[in-house]
């Protein structure tokens, strides 16, 4: 989108009133003055301004008459990484006179602002035709250039709310596509997610269910677990690839290794050939040392292979929360995408350019959790985890870092910490750099 005045926008398709979710997803690709983002609030129409006064502050234009640049509430400094891609993701909650604002950039709290409705303002001359409209734009550079890639918004229910922000809205439950946990009566995992028993997860191989005050029992907050053993007994999960192959997607689990025996397999997305079977895949490995590990295989030669995260400890005997999020601009089955990875509620990597729609193509895929199946090799199940899963969770959208923190809370809030894992100390960019494959 090449700006050469003074302010450019693009007013979008959609009449918003009432609570919703926005999600703006734009690169600036030269330049380093302000992206605006329009928000119907209220009756009007407001301006979130990132980068304005040449990268000096992120912030709400204007509060009580203030502009960014001078209000205590913006966050400085406005930095904006160019020829990066950059997710804003906003929630704006009216509440009779009042409103609260709550905005994510690349999934990191930016800021949080509550007060009146008429406390906001537009600068002089940036007044819209129809203030229901969101809008997307630029403004001051001469050599600015901003590509916008997609917007999405979402209605949301009044009603909902976040924690110590009054009307800013998002789900008091998290609802998935798929939650799976023990079915005692069938001996089979019951999905309890919004497709119910459309899709299952399905015991294979020396799989047993851990009963109520075993040593090996989840948290009573998770339920019963799917009991793993190591490779003289394998076995594992296996679910359906097709709940990955949207726009985006979140796979969640709880599980504890209770003793290191190869390289043992937490996930594992690729065709049935099984690891190194030579088809495409995407796979969470422990280590024999406790490390965590993220691969990717794009193709079947896995001459592209792509080893994004490794040399994160786990404490063994203890519970942990993985989560994988990935979104794509298209589908997952037709294009690279962004992966992020989160152990106990901490982002561990971001990464760029993760390609797993070959993984999704075979028709021989599966997804699989603790162990890798090399059934046209052997017809066995093997690198099986020598633990316990349980609680395993899968939505069609790519949860924020918030969310992600939410679903460990549901459980850690109610544990006894010593049966927990302590959340990583490594940086956020753990084993390889963010978007650096």
């Amino acid at each position: 989108m090449p700006t050469p005045g003074k302010w450019s926008q693009i007013m979008l398709p959609a009449a918003l009133e009432g609570a919703y979710e926005m999600e703006v997803v734009f690169t600036r690709h030269r330049g380093k003055d302000t992206v605006y983002i329009g928000l119907p609030v209220g009756t009007h129409a407001r301006n979130l301004a990132l980068s304005t006064w040449a990268g000096e502050v992120h912030g709400l234009e204007m509060i009580d008459g203030v502009e960014a640049r001078d209000n205590p509430d913006s966050v400085r400094p406005g930095t904006l990484e160019n020829a990066r891609k950059h997710t804003v993701l906003i929630r704006v909650a009216p509440n009779r006179d009042k409103v609260a604002i709550d905005v994510l950039l690349d999934c990191r709290p930016l800021l949080s602002w509550q007060g009146f409705q008429k406390s906001l303002s537009l600068f002089q001359g940036q007044d819209q035709p129809d203030w229901r409209r969101p809008t997307v734009g630029v403004t001051h550079g001469e050599d600015m250039r901003v590509a916008f890639h997609s917007v999405r918004i979402r209605r949301l229910p009044a009603g909902w709310a976040l924690p110590g922000m009054a009307g800013i809205t998002v789900p008091e439950k998290l609802v998935p596509v798929a939650h799976f946990a023990f079915d005692k009566p069938a001996e089979r995992f019951h999905n309890s997610g919004s497709l119910g028993a459309q899709t299952r997860l399905e015991p294979r191989g020396s799989v047993t269910f851990t009963k109520p005050g075993h040593r090996d029992a989840p948290p009573k907050a998770l339920g019963d677990g799917a009991r793993l053993v190591d490779d003289n007994q394998p076995g594992g999960l296996i679910g359906d690839r097709s709940l990955l192959t949207g726009r985006a997607w979140t796979v969640a689990v709880w599980f504890r290794r209770n003793r290191a025996t190869n390289d043992d397999f937490l996930v594992y997305l690729r065709g049935l050939d099984g690891y190194g079977g030579g088809s495409p895949e995407l796979n969470v490995i422990l280590s024999p040392k406790n490390d965590l590990e993220v691969n990717d295989f794009p193709d079947a030669t896995h001459a592209g292979k792509q080893y994004l995260l490794s040399g994160v400890p786990v404490k063994p005997q203890a519970w942990h929360h993985l989560a994988l999020t990935f979104e794509t601009e298209k589908k997952a089955t037709d294009g690279p995408g962004r992966l992020r990875v989160y152990l106990d509620g901490r982002r561990l990597g971001e990464y760029d350019d993760v390609f797993i729609a070959g993984a999704l193509r075979s028709g021989r895929s599966a997804l699989v959790f603790g162990c890798v199946y090399l059934r046209y090799v052997s017809n066995t199940w093997e690198r099986t985890l020598d633990g316990v899963l349980a609680d395993i969770r899968i939505f069609d959208l790519a949860l924020t870092e918030p969310q992600v923190k939410e679903l460990l809370d549901e459980v850690a809030s109610s544990v006894k910490p010593d049966s927990l894992g302590q959340p990583s100390h490594q940086d956020d960019t753990a084993g390889r750099s963010a978007g650096g494959n």
